[in-house]
């Protein structure tokens, strides 16, 4: 396994730290990458706006922008994170786990805001698996998720598989921590081919588990086709909600420019609606309400 850290293995407390490019190793079987600390990030220090690449056709890539832990009142920096591909040389599937902040966010700290992009796929025999998160894995405290901007990895050949994982915040919120207003943006598939290609986006504005008084964000969940690389079916939506002001936004969708081209269907799934959008679909799991144009966005 290959460790590595911007600034330092061991814990910043004071000032503003670098701002690093970190490219992991390629075809390693581990990467594990810090833009500032290994171990933690704490009082009032501030971690640098690094650029994290992970490493393609590599067994996993683990990058997290800022340090381990973010605590006291540490702010993360503004870090761009770009997942590894996997490629022609791959000879197995591949694991991106991307974190805009810290594994663990508690007291007052902050997330920066974030860049996240998935890696892609580009050969038929394996996969790749994106784990996205915003902030963190877990916040609690008063941690605060910063405004992050996430991407899911793409299937780009005839016969790809890519499975996205997007969390705007952390997979965990408890105490007050309270969530940034966070873009989530899913794969696309290419379905110009002879062979099933196949994108699974699995989204979440906020975070998978919340307790206490955690508060999520106001979040936008962006669908976007372009000529033959398109979302497709398999999408779902975990925590969409209308009184935290989330959108849902259709971009490029053949036959899809205003809310008259959506139907909606709250029977196949019990306790769910899909929406269809032309030939994609959409499942907000849980969500039973009434949904109105004030809900969406279309480009």
């Amino acid at each position: 396994m290959a460790i590595i850290a911007g600034d330092t293995f061991g814990s910043l407390t004071g000032k503003q730290h670098g701002e690093d490019q970190i490219l992991s190793g390629t075809d390693d079987e581990q990467n594990e990458v810090y833009g500032d600390a290994f171990r933690a990030i704490t009082d009032n220090a501030q971690g640098g706006s690094d650029i994290l690449i992970g490493g393609d056709y590599s067994e996993t890539n683990r990058l997290v922008g800022d340090s381990g832990q973010l605590s006291g009142k540490a702010l993360g920096g503004n870090d761009t994170l770009i997942g590894g591909d996997n490629t022609p040389n791959a000879d197995h599937s591949l694991l991106n786990t991307l974190i805009g902040d810290a594994t663990d966010m508690f007291g007052f700290a902050r997330g920066g805001n974030d860049v996240i992009t998935g890696g892609d796929m580009n050969v038929l025999v394996f996969g790749v698996t994106n784990f996205i998160f915003g902030d963190a894995e877990t916040m609690s405290g008063k941690a605060l998720g910063g405004d992050d901007t996430l991407t899911g990895g793409n299937a780009l050949i005839s016969g790809a598989q890519v499975s996205n994982k997007i969390v705007g915040d952390a997979n965990e919120m408890s105490d007050t921590a309270k969530g940034g207003n966070d873009v989530l943006i899913a794969g696309t598939a290419n379905f110009d081919g002879p062979l099933f290609s196949h994108v699974n986006n699995f989204m979440i504005g906020d975070a998978e588990v919340m307790s206490g008084l955690a508060k999520g964000g106001a979040d936008t969940f962006v669908f976007h086709d372009s000529g033959s690389m398109r979302v497709g079916t398999d999408n779902s939506i975990l925590d969409f909600s209308q009184s935290q002001h989330d959108k849902i936004q259709f971009i490029g969708v053949v036959g899809v420019t205003t809310f008259a081209d959506l139907t909606f269907d709250t029977t196949t799934q019990p306790g769910s609606t899909i929406i269809h959008a032309g030939e994609d679909a959409v499942k907000l799991t849980f969500f039973t309400g009434t949904l109105t144009e004030h809900d969406f966005l279309f480009g």
